[in-house]
Parts: C-alpha cells; sequence; structure tokens
C-alpha cells in the first residue's frame, strides 16, 4: 500500500518503546514503477564477510565516494558470511559491518559457497534465508520462482535476476534455469543485469576451467541469458576484480577463446577487430568469426577512452554483446594467474562496483579501497 518511489522514514519498536529509528537517519525509498526510467545508483559487492580491516576500508571508500547521492540498491554477489555462515559470524561480518548503510538501502543478496555451510537451498534454512526474506512470489516484479535461492525483481526500467550457483539446479532443462527462460520471455524492460556467485570467466584465485560450478554456469546459464539479451553479468567468488570486453557467444574453456580482426578471421589481439566498429558483428560470422572470435567490441568502453559500448535496441537485444564483472575483492584479495584471455581488465585489488543507470545509458566503476577508480566502462543503448 506504499507509494511507489517515495521516501518513508521508519522506528522499530513497540507501541511503548522505540528501539531504534523515529529520525532522519531511518529511511527507505520504495521503488519506481517497472519500466519508469530513473537514474539510481547500485553498490556491487561480493566476497566481503570476513569482520576484517580490509572489509571495512572497502566500505569507507565507496561511502566516501558516494557521500551526498543516495544508494538506491545494493547487490552482494555472495559470501555475505566468508567464514562458515552462521548467524554469530554475520552479525560481525555483516551486520555490525554495515549499520548505516542497512537503514536506508535494501540489499539484494546471492547465495555463495561460504554462505552454504550453515545453510540449505533445498530446505530454505538456516542463517542465510533466516536473514533475508526475498521474493518468492514476484512481489517485486519478474516471474514468481517459488524459492529464496534464486529470483528477479524490477527496477525503474532494468530488469535484475539473481541465480543460486552454489545448491541450484544448474542442469539444462531443471527447475531453475526452466524459471529463468519463462522468467526472461516475460520481461520487455530496457536493462537486464544478472547476478550470482561462480562467475562463468575466471582466473583469479578460482579458475572457470577447473571448476565446475563455474564451468556448468558457463555452459548452461550464459546462452541462456544471451538469447534474451542480457547486458551485464555480475559475480564473485575470485578474490579480485575481472572485466570482460564487450563479449557473446563463448561457452569453452580459455584457450578456446579467439579475437576476429576486420578480415574475419581468427587472430589476436593486436587485430583489429572489425575495424573498431561495435555495433557491426565481425564477418565471419554472428559475432562468431568462424568459431575463432568472441568479442563484439574489444575497445576498453570507456567513454574517455576507446567510446562507449554500443547496443542498437533499447530493450532485451540478444546476441549484441555483454560485460561479465568479477567482483570478489570487497574484504579480501587472492590472486591468481588473472590472464583469462576475454578478461581486459584484471586487478589484484581489494574495491567494488558502483553502477549508475540513466534511461539509456550505464555506467560502472571500479573503486579501489582508497578510493581511487581504477576501471571504468560505459554501455550506451
Amino acid at each position: 500500500g506504499l507509494s511507489p518511489d517515495t521516501r518513508y522514514y521508519y522506528a522499530v519498536g513497540s507501541s511503548s518503546e522505540v528501539l531504534a529509528g523515529a529520525d532522519s537517519d531511518h529511511f527507505f525509498v520504495t521503488h519506481p514503477l517497472p519500466g519508469t526510467p530513473k537514474p539510481f545508483r547500485a553498490w556491487v559487492l561480493g566476497d566481503s564477510g570476513f569482520g576484517s580491516l580490509d572489509q571495512a576500508s572497502v566500505r569507507d571508500a565507496y561511502l566516501g565516494f558516494a557521500e551526498g547521492t543516495h544508494t538506491n540498491l545494493w547487490l552482494h554477489v555472495g559470501d555475505v558470511s566468508q567464514s562458515l555462515g552462521t548467524d554469530p559470524q554475520y552479525q560481525v561480518e555483516f551486520f555490525d559491518m554495515y549499520p548505516t548503510i542497512l537503514r536506508q538501502t535494501v540489499i539484494w543478496p546471492s547465495y555463495g559457497n561460504h554462505d552454504a555451510a550453515s545453510a540449505d537451498s533445498l530446505t530454505q534454512s538456516g542463517p542465510y534465508y533466516e536473514n533475508f526474506t526475498l521474493p518468492t512470489l514476484a512481489e517485486a516484479g519478474g516471474v514468481a520462482s517459488g524459492t529464496e535461492s534464486y529470483y528477479s525483481f524490477d527496477y525503474a526500467n532494468v530488469h535484475f535476476v539473481v541465480l543460486d550457483s552454489t545448491q541450484g539446479d544448474r542442469l539444462v532443462g531443471g527447475t531453475m534455469l526452466t524459471w529463468l527462460e519463462a522468467d526472461l520471455t516475460d520481461t520487455a524492460q530496457d536493462w537486464i543485469i544478472a547476478f550470482w556467485h561462480h562467475p562463468p570467466y575466471s582466473k583469479g584465485s578460482h579458475d572457470s576451467d577447473a571448476e565446475g560450478q563455474l564451468w556448468i554456469m558457463r555452459e548452461n546459464a550464459v546462452p541462456i541469458f544471451e538469447d534474451h539479451g542480457v547486458d551485464l553479468v555480475l559475480n564473485g567468488h575470485s578474490h579480485s576484480y575481472e572485466r570482460s570486453y564487450f563479449i557473446d557467444g563463448h561457452y569453452g574453456y580459455s584457450s578456446e577463446f579467439g579475437f576476429c580482426d576486420d578480415n574475419g578471421t581468427p587472430g589476436d589481439a593486436s587485430d583489429d577487430f572489425c575495424a573498431g566498429s561495435p555495433s557491426t558483428p565481425c564477418p565471419g560470422g554472428v559475432l562468431d568469426c568462424d568459431s575463432g572470435g568472441f568479442i563484439v567490441d574489444a575497445g576498453d568502453g570507456s567513454v574517455g577512452g576507446g567510446g562507449a559500448y554500443e547496443k542498437p535496441s533499447l530493450g532485451p537485444d540478444p546476441h549484441h554483446g555483454a560485460v561479465f564483472t568479477v567482483a570478489g575483492s570487497g574484504g579480501e584479495i587472492r590472486g591468481g594467474s588473472l590472464d583469462h584471455p576475454a578478461m581486459i581488465v584484471s586487478l589484484n585489488v581489494l574495491g567494488s562496483v558502483i553502477l549508475d543507470i540513466d534511461g539509456d545509458r550505464l555506467d560502472a566503476r571500479f573503486l579501489d579501497s582508497t578510493g581511487t577508480v581504477r576501471d571504468q566502462f560505459t554501455i550506451v543503448k
């Protein structure tokens, strides 16, 4: 019964005692009507739950950067608790760590392997499922999933999809991916952003060529998203920052990831990539280059650099490119070879990702723990 896109102040307590709130710091802002373009900001954090000074430095860097700008959404790509996911650990590693932003911004979490150490997706039990209340009946948009382990929601003109790569049914034809097909078919939003824990492409502290939870999402989930025009995919698990080129159609091992030159033949990173035209598929096929290349735009996506990534249509736009980002350095860094050929940027640096979306434009930044922007890209439709 609340009005859309409206700030409400609140208190927590009983009829006789206020325990918290009833002041200017305790508020939330309801979602705009779905499909209504509105400038908004989302904070993306992953693998944060250490209760450490490093975690606090990532938090403080973001809060300092965002001072004066309300954070409309908080997206967590898993391992909210980085220990065993017990309730006392959530208290130290999450609730005590983020008291200010938790008062004002709804967090939309995904289920990580450390969260799963004390919880179970099948029975919807354990601290993760007790600490978060997530939509099962499409209360926030999309198609009803019937479970809190995966769900979707709409904010302004963006459709968000959250999957369970840890314990969910990741098989084609299984319950989760069948729901995913129905949910993506149903949306007509201008943007589609997906997030889950295990990255389909990574050479950080986890290797997407070697670990089943990573490659099964690449083989089974990524093709469905690309068939429906996903624009941005956010993951964690590897404790690093990695960001891909504008890519499409790569579902195999990193050794099979090729580049395309302007002659439509497989090449290497020094080739011209279809003469640098982000809106023209490589001439060897639909973004395929004779099965040798998968890059739609080899630029850096920066407005001040190689230019923004472009998609020709506003709305679901299949197979015209997406960016895949690993944002798992919210509390710790662990290195790795950091040389996946799909990635244009790979950093063993603490930090988080900031998304600013306004109508037909999406701007993303990686902010390190000192408050320095270390990477940025833009997608324009």
